[in-house]
């Protein structure tokens, strides 16, 4: 596994809708090890708005800013 893969299937559930799912593999990506690349954030942050997470969005906005 790599940031690719992490990204791939972060992406996946984010245009789909799923938030909740989106953001526990980012969550766990990190955990393992793994740093997040612009592609990632770009698809979590898209994820948050579209389910209307703007405070978690703008958090890991926060962190990466």
């Amino acid at each position: 596994m790599n940031v690719l893969f992490w990204t791939g299937m972060i992406t996946g559930y984010s245009t789909h809708g799923f938030a909740s799912e989106a953001i526990k593999l980012l969550k766990n990506m990190v955990r393992k090890g793994f740093v997040p690349n612009e592609v990632t954030f770009v698809s979590v942050l898209s994820v948050c708005s579209r389910c209307g997470l703007i405070e978690q969005g703008m958090q890991y906005f926060d962190n990466i800013a």
